[in-house]
């Protein structure tokens, strides 16, 4: 009978050369070994702690070094993770890997993590759970937490099927179960009656090996027609542990009933039992209780059994005794075997063909890193061609059925964001910014959970122009960072944003609005001339603007605008020509960028000038005049480059002035006081100005 070898756990030696080609050694410790401490650390369902075992193992081979660690379910209540000694909760089953995951990436703040051993065991774990669990095994989707924004993913790699075990060579092995989700009767062997209570017994005639089934009802009270020799065998359904993804599954999903629902008596919600006096905890996929007692009866995974039939590497068996039943899901169904015979034997797989209940099992991970091509959840985990989904052979080694292009799916989120696990980030923009030079930002972030701060980044559209680490602040709400920002753009305004992104992925990451803050490309302008020039003088003085193109290049003088120029294609200066009309200047090159162009404005420093008064050119004349008549002297002081001299001129007959006058336009006729007869030289004088020095001449004078 082949369940009764499955029973006796026969050691299958010939597993790799028959389902993946290669000779298997001894099985491996159940955890990673001391020196082999893995990358990811893998918690949760004891439903794929095996088969996870195995994949990790695969994997690390195929890679060549040690990425997965798997941890079961089952053993120590603490396991060492890494080198150093650091210590981790084993979390026993899917809700636990889950909830551990939860804490662990700051999707929430404290969670109580089921460890081996019942309820007793439960741990809280808070902010110590950082760093310690990367995976979640999970037999059982994300049910009423799915979201398609959720911070986690569900990402599903193998089928699973579920069917009932009991005891080898139990009565209860003929009775013809069948699901009937949602149903309840007395009368039929429904599983879902069974559960509820309504079923409590099962009429078999016969003893071990010739079993007959004869009926099933509420009480002991057997059919009136049932042949003699018929016992009424009270039934001892069971319940795997609380947080177990097997129990949600067959509540929920399988039986249609509410999960935990008071309607399932206390006993078998319970998830412990006594048999001969002594109380029991019930494992899920673990056959204790069943090799115990004949009359219990509960759920088991065929990819479970499956492996440990195979003895697969890294397996403990646990089936002690017990067997798995053929099922169907309605009463009209034809019942399939749980398993097949693979070739001639003694291997076994999952039966295609057993479909009364079956499931897909998966890893939960962050969606943020799933999502990330970088990162290792991506390459080991995302997409039917990942290090994990290729491993199809392994997946069947240990009982499971491939699922194809569904392996690695990441379309299941769990986990909608909340206003606890997302992050905040507000900034001060810059109110302008000079291309290719470092401009500071003052961000404020609060990472929420943990508050183990992260990254802030700047970005202009969706390029990164700055980064700065934020150091954890347990000890604040908020942390301040001071992040450089350097644009390069050819635009006249940048579209900045704020992005954070949490160390811990289970944070919803922010950014602020976007601000348009005003972009100029850097420009220098220079000024070059002689220190010192002369009055009338001309001056050149040269204008450079590097970076320049196009735009006018202005001369100042102080805060008078004396020139401009226009620069051409490829022009960055001009010379211009000043002529020099006062005694001191400060001249000053602006730069005025081409509308339309990001260039920034530049001004040169100022350079001064000092300029000498000049020495003017001076004529004067005076007509012959008679005894009696005043006489007139015309003077001209030349201006020297439009410059042209003012002040006072006046003409002296020796000692004696003897007349004075006021140049207009430098010109002066001067009327001469009364001059006796004869010829006279007259020195004509000019007194000069601030800009001109004083000059004399002579002019011939005749009074007849």
């Amino acid at each position: 009978m082949q369940n009764s070898l499955f029973a006796r756990g026969l050691a299958l030696t010939s597993i790799g050369a028959i389902l993946v080609g290669a000779a298997v050694a001894a099985p491996a410790v159940a955890d990673p070994a001391a020196d082999q401490y893995g990358q990811l650390r893998i918690f949760g369902s004891d439903t794929t702690q095996d088969v996870m075992q195995g994949l990790a193992n695969a994997v690390n081979t195929a890679a060549d070094e040690n990425l997965l660690a798997n941890y079961l379910a089952v053993g120590s209540l603490t396991v060492q993770i890494d080198a150093g000694g650091t210590m981790a909760p084993r979390a026993n089953g899917s809700s636990a890997g889950r909830d551990f995951l939860r804490v662990a990436i700051g999707q929430t703040a404290t969670a109580n993590v089921a460890r081996p051993g019942g309820a007793g065991n439960t741990i809280a774990v808070g902010s110590d759970a950082i760093g310690k669990i990367d995976v979640a095994r999970s037999s059982s989707g994300p049910g009423a937490n799915a979201a398609a924004n959720g911070v986690l993913a569900y990402v599903p790699f193998a089928k699973d099927a579920l069917t009932m075990a009991v005891k080898d060579g139990s009565p209860l092995a003929v009775v013809p179960w069948y699901i009937g989700k949602g149903e309840d009767t007395t009368s039929k062997p429904n599983l879902a009656a069974v559960y509820k209570g309504s079923v409590k017994y099962a009429y078999v005639a016969g003893s071990v090996g010739s079993y007959t089934y004869v009926g099933v009802g509420p009480d002991a009270t057997l059919p009136v027609d049932a042949p003699e020799g018929t016992v009424a065998y009270q039934l001892r359904p069971v319940l795997p542990q609380a947080g177990s993804g097997t129990r949600s599954y067959f509540i929920v999903d399988v039986l249609g009933l509410a999960d935990n629902n008071t309607s399932i008596p206390a006993e078998i919600r319970s998830a412990s039992i006594v048999i001969d006096g002594t109380t029991y905890s019930v494992q899920e996929h673990d056959g204790t209780v069943m090799g115990l007692d004949q009359t219990v009866i509960g759920p088991f995974s065929i990819g479970q059994y499956v492996a440990f039939a195979n003895n697969a590497p890294g397996v403990t068996d646990r089936r002690n005794g017990a067997v798995l039943l053929p099922l169907k899901a309605t009463e009209g169904a034809t019942a399939a075997e749980p398993y097949v015979t693979v070739g001639d034997g003694p291997l076994v797989k999952a039966n295609p063909a057993f479909t009364a209940a079956t499931r897909n099992v998966f890893n939960i991970v962050p969606s943020r890193l799933l999502d990330d091509p970088s990162t290792l959840i991506h390459e080991v985990f995302y997409g039917s061609t990942s290090l994990l989904c290729e491993q199809t052979a392994t997946i069947e080694l240990y009982g499971f059925l491939p699922i194809g292009s569904e392996c690695g799916d990441d379309s299941i989120r769990a986990y909608a964001p909340t206003a606890d696990n997302t992050s905040t980030v507000t900034w001060t923009p810059p109110t302008a910014i000079e291309v290719g030079a470092s401009t500071s930002v003052e961000v404020v972030v609060d990472s929420k959970v943990h508050r183990q701060g992260g990254t802030v980044r700047i970005l202009n559209g969706d390029t990164v122009v700055g980064q700065a680490a934020v150091a954890p602040h347990v000890a604040t709400a908020t942390a301040t960072v001071q992040v450089p920002v350097t644009v390069t753009t050819d635009a006249t305004s940048a579209s900045l944003r704020a992005v954070f992104i949490p160390t811990l992925p289970g944070i919803v990451g922010s950014q602020t609005a976007v601000a348009s803050v005003p972009v100029s490309a850097p420009t220098a302008s220079f000024v070059s001339t002689k220190s010192t020039a002369t009055i009338g003088g001309v001056m050149t003085v040269v204008g450079w603007v590097t970076g320049a193109e196009g735009g006018t290049v202005e001369l100042w003088d102080g805060a008078t605008r004396l020139q401009a120029y226009t620069l051409d294609e490829g022009e960055n200066g001009f010379g211009f020509r000043v002529t020099a009309a006062k005694l001191s200047y400060a001249f000053q090159v602006r730069y005025v960028p081409p509308t339309g162009s990001n260039l920034a404005p530049s001004s040169s420093v100022e350079r001064p000038v000092t300029v000498a008064k000049a020495t003017p050119t001076i004529k004067a004349s005076a007509a012959t005049v008679s005894a009696g008549t005043r006489g007139k002297v015309k003077v001209t002081v030349a201006a020297i480059n439009g410059v042209t001299p003012t002040g006072r001129v006046e003409v002296y007959r020796g000692s004696t002035r003897v007349g004075s006058g006021t140049l207009s336009r430098g010109a002066v006729t001067i009327t001469l006081s009364s001059i006796p007869r004869g010829t006279h030289t007259l020195s004509v004088r000019y007194l000069g100005d601030t800009k001109f020095n004083a000059v004399r001449t002579t002019a011939r004078f005749v009074v007849r």
